[in-house]
């Protein structure tokens, strides 16, 4: 299920749950990234609780022992590792679900995979490839556009000295799921309610995804080349007087004063720094697919 497939005004909770409840087989694609999301996590707490037969397609490193809650949902089950050969396991958790469902099994040729710089649009989401596993399969976005103007990260009094957790430096998904915890987190957290007005898989980068499109310079270049050709805002170059915004929070004290801040990248030093979260800068978004 895509996110165009929840009909308008309805509950993601509801219709997700439905959806699972209604399956015939639920595929984990397990990843150090979908271990951490809560999201994921109760999806196949669902599935687990409403006996479907559970798929797990390991597509990384992640090891299942480090993840307490799907270690105990699925240590016993058959999984498919396809790291790193991923094109010989794709074809079999295709044929392994094609089995489940009672239907012919597809080609590898059928599914599509990306590599940086591709232009990328689900009809819900739109923008260009920065960052995607060796298989092609899944990745990470930038949007097509930047905010107009420069915002705070927190515009909130009561909430700049207050340490949220959102300390992951590669996963954006995982520090803007931090911030939506919050009350009322649209009006106190500009920064990341404008990647929000975008979708709601959209996030505010963390640290090292931001880097990746903005200070590598072979990334950043095939980045803008799509850019330009489907009408986006491309991305500015190191020299130019601007600085970004990511969810990584920091924290850093000294002899004199306490300083509670978030990490920014500054495109006319070309390096990364702590900003006060009161500070303004821009805002780029990225999600993922």
């Amino acid at each position: 299920m895509a996110p165009r497939d929840i009909p308008v005004g309805a509950k993601y909770a509801s219709v997700i749950t439905q959806a699972i409840k209604g399956c015939k087989v639920v595929v984990l694609v397990f990843s150090e990234y979908s271990a951490i999301s809560q999201w994921v996590e109760s999806e196949i707490n669902i599935a687990f609780s409403n006996r479907k037969p559970i798929v797990p397609y390991k597509i990384d490193q992640a090891a299942l022992e480090n993840y307490d809650e799907f270690y105990l949902m699925l240590n016993n089950r058959h999984w498919i590792e396809s790291y790193p050969d991923f094109k010989t396991r794709f074809a079999d958790l295709i044929e392994v679900i094609s089995n489940l469902v009672g239907v012919a099994s597809p080609t590898l040729a059928t599914v599509k995979t990306y590599k940086v710089g591709d232009y990328y649009n689900d009809g819900v989401r739109e923008g260009v490839v920065f960052e995607v596993t060796e298989d092609g399969f899944h990745g990470k976005i930038v949007s097509m556009t930047q905010s107009d103007e420069e915002m705070p990260w927190s515009s909130s009094d009561d909430e700049q000295r207050r340490i949220i957790g959102a300390n992951h430096e590669s996963y954006g998904v995982y520090n803007t799921a931090e911030v939506k915890e919050i009350l009322g987190w649209q009006d106190k957290y500009p920064a990341f309610a404008w990647c929000a007005s975008l979708g709601d898989t959209w996030c505010l980068p963390a640290i090292d995804e931001l880097k990746i499109f903005t200070l590598d310079a072979t990334v950043r270049t095939i980045v803008n080349r799509t850019l330009s050709v489907k009408g986006g805002v491309k991305l500015k170059k190191e020299g130019e007087w601007i600085s970004f915004w990511t969810s990584t929070e920091s924290y850093k004290q000294n002899n004199i004063t306490e300083q509670f801040s978030a990490w920014c990248v500054n495109m006319l030093s070309g390096k990364a720094f702590c900003s006060n979260k009161n500070s303004y800068h821009y805002v780029r978004a990225v999600a993922v697919f």
